[in-house]
Order: C-alpha cells, then sequence, then structure tokens
C-alpha cells in the first residue's frame, strides 16, 4: 500500500465513525435518500454534513458554508429561515431545494 493509500485509509477511518451517524436515511435503487430520521440547519452544519444531502456535494456544500460565514457577519441573524432561501447561494437553484427541502431542519435546536 502506498503513503496516499494509508492516508486516504486513515482519513476515512477517522471520519467514517462520524459520518455513519450524520447519513441516517436509506438509499433507494436510484441512489436518493428514501427517509430521513434527522435533519440539518443549514445555519448551523459543517460542510461535510451539507454534503451529504442529495445533489449538493463537497463544492455546493462549501459554498453553502462560505455564504452562511459572510452573511451571518452582516445580518447578525440565521441567514437561512427556509429552504428557498438557499437560491442565494450560487449553483443551487429551485429544483435542488425541492430535492433537499424536506432534509432541512430551518430554526430547530
Amino acid at each position: 500500500m502506498t503513503a496516499l493509500g494509508i492516508v486516504a485509509v486513515l482519513f476515512l477511518a477517522t471520519l467514517g465513525s462520524g459520518l455513519a451517524d450524520l447519513r441516517p436515511w436509506v438509499a433507494t435503487p436510484t441512489g436518493e435518500p428514501e427517509d430521513l430520521e434527522t435533519t440539518l440547519d443549514p445555519n448551523t452544519a459543517a460542510w461535510y454534513e451539507l454534503a451529504l444531502l442529495p445533489g449538493i456535494g463537497e463544492s455546493k456544500a462549501k459554498q453553502i458554508v462560505s455564504f452562511r460565514e459572510q452573511q451571518s457577519q452582516e445580518w447578525k441573524r440565521p441567514v437561512f429561515s427556509k429552504p428557498v432561501d438557499l437560491e442565494a447561494v450560487r449553483g443551487i437553484g429551485p429544483k435542488t431545494v425541492l430535492r433537499i427541502g424536506r432534509f432541512l431542519g430551518l430554526g430547530e435546536s
């Protein structure tokens, strides 16, 4: 095994224990989540949690967090109060919001 392979295995092992709790849904044959036992608040979720949402991935998740951090400093309040607010993030449109809306818990503790 190469050094890169060892690093990848260690990285995945470190994340693996935490990620199992972050993805509490059952995947359908199409790979889309069928049922979600918990929701994510885009105002507080880490990028790696948001990346688990269907159609989001790492790049868009990081864009959500970056947008949230920039705007929350300016607004001094939660940036996202309803799913449609995510459309302000570049690359997220109405179709994506429809797909992930049921997995978002806005304002929940």
